[in-house]
């Protein structure tokens, strides 16, 4: 094999290994937030909605179809040990109306509670609730 051909598979297998790194790592983040993580509250700090444009409608695809999405933006924040952690989720499809000061339930690891993740009810929606979060810190429910 050529030089240029050793170097341009050598580029094919570190991507593929970095990929494939990724993903596992991904996996086992969910893994461990699904059995250790900790549940509480946390508290919405920005709510937006904004109007996206899909398709073209300009030039030569005049005729393509625009289709018009209402995207939601939020923001949070949560505290565990006296320490302040932020998130933001963006959101699509049938939107919760949630304004600043309502509560989310979110599930962090005890062990690096910057890496968190929404709570979802049974149909994978996240529940926004009004008023003060519920008690912070308290353990997974396993049912």
């Amino acid at each position: 094999m050529k030089t240029r051909t050793k170097r341009i598979w050598a580029i094919v297998v570190c991507a593929a290994a970095l990929l494939g790194w990724g993903v596992l790592h991904l996996a086992n983040i969910s893994r461990r937030l699904a059995s250790e993580g900790v549940e509480t509250g946390a508290v919405l700090t920005s709510s937006f909605t904004r109007r996206v444009q899909h398709g073209s409608g300009a030039g030569r695809h005049r005729n393509r179809a625009i289709r018009h999405e209402d995207v939601g933006y939020f923001s949070y924040t949560y505290s565990v040990g006296g320490e302040n952690y932020e998130g933001e989720v963006r959101r699509t499809g049938p939107l919760v109306r949630a304004r600043v000061g309502d509560s989310v339930r979110v599930r962090y690891l005890p062990d690096a509670p910057a890496r968190h993740t929404l709570v979802r009810d049974g149909e994978g929606n996240v529940r926004f609730s009004r008023g003060l979060c519920p008690r912070q810190g308290q353990p997974r429910r396993t049912e």
